[in-house]
C-alpha cells in the first residue's frame, strides 16, 4: 500500500514490484480473454477493470478496440491509481522502470489535447487518467542518460518530467503536437511511424515486430501510400487523423524537419559511440 511516510523512491518500487502480481494474474486470465475478444461483434469495444493486489493497491486495467482488426495489435494497459500526499496520481511501468504521472500532467493533457480548461468539472480527474490511458495504450521514454530530463512520446503527444533516483521518474507535463517545436515534432513522428509499421506488421504476421527482424521486412512497410493503406483499414478515426495533422505539420515545415533529422541521428549516433 502506498503511503504519505514513502519517500518518492519507494513509491517507484512499489509499483514496481506490485506490477509483477498484476502481470501474473494477467497471464492466467489471457487465454479467458482471447475468448471474449473472438466472441466480440460489436466495435468500439472497451474492456475494463479494477482489482486490488495483496498489497491493497488498487490497478485499473483497460483494453480499447476501435474496430475488430485491432484487437489483434493492441495491447492492455496497467495501471495503479493512488493518492500520495494529498494528489492523485497514476504509476505505471514502463520496461525495467516505473513512472509516476502527476495530476499537474493530467490537467495539461485535458488542456492542450482536449481542450478542457481546469475549472470545468464535467470530467473527473479519476476518468481523465483512465481516458490517457485507453487512447495511448504506447508510450515510450528515451534512454535515461544521468541528470538528463524524461522524455517520452505517446500517440497523442509528448511527456516531460524527471528522473528519480534508480527507480523510474515523474511524468510532469504535456505537449500536443500543435504545441511542439519542429526538433520535438521530427523525433515524435518519426516514432509515431515506427508505431504504425510495428502495428502493421503484428497484423500482418501476427507476432510482435522485434528489432533484429526490421531489416527483413519489406520495403514498402515505410511508404506512407502503406500505412494510409493500413489505417484505412484498421479504421481508427483518432490515428488517421493524428497521421493526417503529422503530415499536414511535415509538409508545411519539410525543410526544418530534414535538418531537425539529421541533428537526431548525430545525437543518437554520438550516444551509441559513447556507449561503445
Amino acid at each position: 500500500m502506498i503511503l504519505d511516510t514513502m519517500t518518492t523512491e519507494e513509491v517507484l518500487r512499489e509499483i514496481k514490484s506490485d506490477s509483477r502480481e498484476v502481470k501474473a494474474r494477467w497471464r492466467k486470465f489471457s487465454t479467458k480473454f482471447r475468448k471474449l475478444i473472438l466472441k466480440r461483434q460489436s466495435f468500439p469495444w472497451l474492456w475494463e477493470t479494477t482489482i486490488k493486489t495483496k498489497k491493497y493497491n488498487e490497478w485499473y486495467i483497460s483494453f480499447y478496440a476501435e474496430s475488430k482488426k485491432e484487437v489483434g495489435i493492441i495491447n492492455a494497459t496497467f495501471n495503479m491509481i493512488f493518492k500520495y500526499k494529498g494528489q492523485l496520481l497514476t504509476g505505471t511501468v514502463k520496461g525495467d522502470e516505473a513512472f509516476i504521472f502527476s495530476g499537474h500532467f493530467f490537467d495539461r493533457y485535458k488542456e492542450r489535447f482536449f481542450k478542457i480548461h481546469k475549472e470545468n468539472r464535467l470530467i473527473t480527474d479519476k476518468d481523465i487518467m483512465k481516458v490517457f490511458f485507453i487512447f495511448n495504450s504506447n508510450c515510450w521514454f528515451c534512454y535515461k542518460e544521468k541528470e538528463d530530463n524524461i522524455r517520452g512520446f505517446c500517440y497523442d503527444g509528448i511527456l516531460l518530467g524527471d528522473w528519480f533516483g534508480g527507480e523510474g521518474g515523474i511524468v510532469k507535463t504535456f505537449i500536443s503536437r500543435q504545441e511542439m517545436k519542429i526538433n520535438q515534432f521530427a523525433e515524435y513522428f518519426e516514432i509515431f511511424k515506427m508505431w504504425i509499421i510495428e502495428d502493421m506488421f503484428k497484423a500482418r504476421k501476427g507476432f510482435e515486430l522485434e528489432k533484429e527482424l526490421i531489416k527483413y521486412i519489406p520495403d514498402t512497410y515505410f511508404k506512407h501510400e502503406e500505412w494510409d493503406k493500413f489505417l484505412f483499414e484498421r479504421d481508427n478515426q483518432r490515428l488517421i487523423k493524428a497521421a493526417e495533422e503529422c503530415q499536414e505539420i511535415y509538409i508545411k515545415n519539410m525543410d526544418e524537419y530534414n535538418r531537425c533529422l539529421k541533428m537526431i541521428d548525430t545525437t543518437y549516433l554520438n550516444m551509441a559511440e559513447k556507449k561503445l
